[in-house]
């Protein structure tokens, strides 16, 4: 099992199976959770789907106990960072059958609550129009606020919709901007676009004499 994901699997058992530390995920802020003794963010499990999980070496099965845990978490310490992994789960189909109309349910209070991956996920379902319409705009003020939170894929998501002017104008200088902002926080395709494919050309430089 992938190190990361098996981290994340016993601080989130800490949680379900002693209910006199129910309540401490609520203490923590953002995105963090409670394990192993202190508030941490878990580990980027929630972005990997089927054909990534094998070949980071984390099997669907071990995505179908993931997916488990969060639900279990989410059920009984009331938490929003497990609500918003779950939903994350069922939205995308991560171990768990996709359901996006059941994932809605725990993603809109999730964000609303502050759970910024949570909002990015909205973002998705709502651009996508998956089981709401197709609503650009409002997409993008999602991404905004998510990537605001420092989410990167938020922040890779809104550059897209600046570069191919879906909710907004067609604004190159922003979509490079915020692609950069999705490289620094660590979104792969962020730094691989070419941005001199997105971002106009300059004029040309003044001869140095």
């Amino acid at each position: 099992m992938n190190w990361k994901l098996g981290a994340a699997l016993f601080g989130l058992a800490l949680v379900t199976a002693n209910p006199s530390r129910a309540a401490e995920p609520k203490e923590c802020t953002g995105t963090k959770v409670w394990y192993a003794g202190q508030c941490r963010y878990p580990p980027e499990i929630s972005r990997m789907k089927h054909k990534s999980a094998r070949r980071s070496g984390d099997s669907p099965a071990e995505m179908k106990r993931a997916a488990r845990i969060f639900k279990k978490a989410c059920e009984q310490a009331d938490s929003e960072p497990h609500c918003a992994m779950y939903g994350r789960f069922l939205a995308y189909g991560w171990g768990v059958k996709k359901d996006v109309s059941r994932a809605l349910r725990y993603l809109e209070p999730a964000c609303r609550a502050g759970e910024m991956e949570a909002c990015s996920t909205l973002g998705v379902i709502h651009a996508n129009g998956m089981k709401v319409e197709q609503d650009h705009r409002k997409a993008r003020q999602l991404y905004t606020r998510a990537c605001q939170g420092g989410v990167p894929n938020a922040c890779f998501n809104l550059g897209w919709t600046n570069h191919h002017g879906q909710g907004t104008e067609v604004n190159h200088a922003s979509a490079a901007a915020n692609f950069r902002r999705a490289c620094d926080g660590g979104h792969a395709k962020g730094c691989t676009l070419p941005l001199a494919a997105v971002e106009p050309p300059g004029p040309p430089p003044t001869t140095m004499i």
